[in-house]
């Protein structure tokens, strides 16, 4: 009953906040994919990501959830990942 009932929360707290909120303020393409209480969010900008997860601690922290440190991370990706690996923003 526990991975249903996490799943159900998730759903409102993160993916639903996600949609409405954090997609609408970004100027480039931003996705999650959520298994479970795993999720991994795709940014098209840097500055965008690093935004997300400062205020995805906050959201968290609100309810008494937390971030596993030791399994997230930025991290460049996709077809430019190495071009851009060395720019900021």
């Amino acid at each position: 009953m526990s991975p249903v009932l996490a799943n159900v929360y998730l759903h409102y707290v993160l993916d639903l906040w996600f949609e409405k909120r954090v997609r609408k303020q970004c100027k480039g393409q931003a996705y999650i994919v959520r298994y479970a209480d795993d999720f991994v969010c795709c940014f098209q900008y840097k500055s965008e990501a690093l935004v997300f997860f400062q205020s995805l601690k906050l959201r968290l922290k609100k309810l008494n959830l937390e971030i596993a440190e030791d399994k997230t991370k930025i991290i460049p990706f996709g077809r430019f990942a190495e071009k851009n690996a060395n720019q900021k923003g």
